[in-house]
């Protein structure tokens, strides 16, 4: 039985090596993360062969209106403001998985026949893949969420225990990070009968800004944590029960969390706010480990809602494309963002996957991002 199982496994192996296959495969796998976060904030830039990402950034004057000109004179060009460039190193990420051994010593153990043999490899390749491909979209979408909690990017010891350390600055000016106004009852932390604080004023500093800049359709981006503790505010509940018809009302903070949130848009005008749930897990000492959000408690990001043309996707092509060798069959999936290498050993019974990727999540405009961190404050609502 031995002999039959090591021929049915080495078949699902060579299988592997069918490009046309497993190109089908493996890009099955991936679609499962078509709605993956990072998709709605960023725009895949084309793949460069450099390492290095440059933008130029040029903000324009306002829209004046066009002069009138001859038929055969030239236009009048207009002036650009804070033209500017920014640049930086695409950091290079990934991960694998081992087929070989223990699936032999399972297959040999449970004496499958040969249609259990291939849908037990089957299943455990796709299984062991998805995870590693999530792990490369959750790479990513980590990078966002905490760009636009923060204005930066990082690799850590405690994010990437594994890999090695990296920070892209987004470049978000230090009068777009605001905090509440005043003193400190003023934090969104304080709910007692002292708190001076009014997270529906501080929410409309941030709207301000960018409307400012004439940004409009704007949304509040916060985790699940942050929206209850706006919601049900005392302060908040208390302006809602001032308005006519509110009066006396009580009960209100008992209602529905998205209840509550319509009424106080529809009531004090403030822009729609999306909740924000992202989970995320690193490996550190071969065991699991759940990271904090990284946009985290009492943090609001305030961006227009067009929110694909946020971020522009560098990419570069991995390392991998480089090696040559008949033990070594290199493949890509998500449009060739993610390049996937399969290398086989010990006499083509182990077949060892790894996925890479050369990215890294630019902030187009940091001046289009407001921050506000609720648990902090200043006299003039700026972080200090």
């Amino acid at each position: 039985m031995a002999t039959y199982s090591d021929s049915v496994y080495r078949t699902f192996l060579e299988a592997l090596k069918n490009e046309g296959w497993y190109k089908e495969f493996i890009d099955d796998i991936n679609s499962k993360y078509n709605n993956t976060d990072w998709r709605s904030f960023a725009e895949v830039m084309p793949q460069q062969l450099s390492r290095t990402w440059h933008a130029l950034l040029d903000e324009t004057e306002i829209s004046v209106m066009a002069s009138a000109v001859s038929d055969l004179s030239p236009t009048p060009l207009r002036a650009t403001k804070g033209v500017s460039e920014k640049f930086g190193s695409i950091p290079t990420f990934g991960h694998g998985f081992e087929i070989g051994v223990l699936e032999l010593r399972a297959i040999r153990e449970a004496n499958y026949s040969e249609d259990a043999t291939l849908n037990f490899l089957t299943r455990k390749y796709r299984d062991r893949f998805s995870k590693i491909v999530q792990g490369m979209h959750n790479r990513i979408n980590y990078m966002i969420w905490e760009g636009l909690g923060t204005g930066k990017a990082t690799l850590t010891a405690e994010n990437d225990p594994q890999g090695v350390k990296f920070e892209l600055d987004f470049g978000v000016p230090a009068k777009n990070k605001l905090v509440a106004k005043g003193g400190a009852n003023a934090k969104w932390t304080n709910t007692t009968a002292s708190s001076t604080a009014d997270p529906i004023a501080d929410l409309k500093r941030c709207e301000k800004l960018l409307e400012d800049k004439g940004v409009a359709n704007l949304i509040h981006i916060m985790n699940k944590t942050t929206f209850e503790a706006f919601v049900l505010h005392p302060k908040v509940i208390e302006q809602l029960k001032n308005i006519a018809g509110f009066d006396g009302i009580e009960g209100l903070n008992n209602l529905n969390y998205n209840m509550l949130a319509s009424r106080i848009r529809a009531i004090f005008g403030i822009a729609p706010i999306y909740v924000q749930d992202f989970k995320a897990t690193v490996e550190k000492d071969g065991i699991e480990e759940v990271l904090n959000n990284p946009l985290a408690d009492y943090i609001v990001a305030t961006v227009s809602a067009n929110t694909q043309s946020l971020f522009s996707l560098y990419n570069s092509q991995s390392f991998y494309y480089d090696m040559v060798s008949p033990m070594i069959q290199i493949s890509s999936t998500e449009n060739g963002l993610f390049a996937v290498k399969k290398e086989w050993s010990n006499n083509g019974l182990v077949t060892t996957t790894e996925v890479q990727g050369v990215v890294a999540p630019v902030l187009n405009r940091g001046e289009l991002l407001v921050i506000f961190d609720g648990s902090k404050n200043s006299t003039d609502g700026i972080l200090p």
